[in-house]
């Protein structure tokens, strides 16, 4: 079974777990905690993904570095690691947000623009991708690229739609060369 399978799987029983239990809340507060340390502390990832590290001692970081997770996120935690999935628990992680948004029909989108958007325009890409798609919330990331010179490229879900002045550019360079 592939690793994306057997994530989806774990994901959906914890939340499937916590839904139940009515700590769905509560529990993505604190897997965004999880995925953004290990985000930005590859040493936690790799002591998790490590064969040399024992179970008890990657239950015991996780314990240690996450003292505030509820009871049911703390034990599917070391039932994962019990399994040797622990390598698997980031991506665990992350299936929970994909499902944990398609059910309450929050869309993760970026946008990209040569400069920094103001809150009207902001409001207006939401607005679009609102009525693109019928999520009822949209969770947008902004980043800025001098790079594409004007325009705006957005991205979710599997779709991108690029307007920027440097992907015309590159389309025109493409069609002068072909005629």
């Amino acid at each position: 079974m592939s690793n994306n399978k057997i994530s989806f799987r774990y994901a959906k029983s914890l939340f499937d777990v916590v839904k139940a239990n009515k700590t769905l809340e509560e529990t993505i507060v604190a897997i965004y905690t999880f995925n953004k340390a290990c985000n930005e502390n590859r040493d936690l990832v790799l002591a998790l993904k490590s064969p040399i590290i024992t179970g008890t001692k990657k239950s015991n970081i996780l314990k240690a570095v996450f003292t505030n997770f509820n009871s049911d996120l703390s034990n599917f935690m070391d039932m994962v690691i019990l399994k040797k999935r622990a390598g698997n628990l980031q991506n665990i992680m992350k299936e929970f947000v994909n499902i944990y948004n398609a059910h309450n029909q929050i869309l993760e989108a970026e946008v990209v623009s040569a400069i920094a958007l103001s809150k009207d325009e902001i409001a207006q890409i939401i607005a679009l991708l609102i009525s693109k798609t019928g999520a009822k919330k949209i969770n947008l990331t902004e980043k800025v690229n001098p790079a594409i010179i004007g325009g705006l490229i957005i991205k979710y879900g599997d779709l991108l739609m690029d307007s920027s002045i440097s992907s015309e550019i590159n389309n025109l360079k493409k069609a002068l060369k072909i005629a």
